[in-house]
């Protein structure tokens, strides 16, 4: 392959892979003394942009000095239904 043809072939693969879903899913708890409730997001592909998807939830509910969160890797057999209990992984 020429090298003026590589660097576009390399872009578009790239951007294939961008549109995969991840497998970061963020927990939040809008309130941490109670760690039963919680709201889920799932299909981050990295850490970085779990807690950051985290992080502006908290900020948007009622009382964000109460809440909490936990962002987990591989939480279940059905990432559209992640358990936090199934994750591989959980990092704050």
């Amino acid at each position: 392959m020429k090298p003026s043809l590589l660097l576009p072939f390399l872009l578009i693969l790239g951007a294939c892979h961008g549109d995969a879903p991840g497998e970061w899913t963020a927990f939040v708890f809008a309130n941490s003394a109670d760690q039963s409730k919680w709201i889920a997001t799932p299909r981050f592909q990295s850490f970085g942009m779990c807690k950051s998807a985290a992080k502006e939830s908290i900020a948007a509910l009622p009382d964000p000095a109460k809440a909490s969160y936990v962002c987990g890797f591989q939480c279940g057999a059905d990432p559209g239904s992640p358990d936090l209990a199934a994750c591989k992984t959980k990092r704050v």
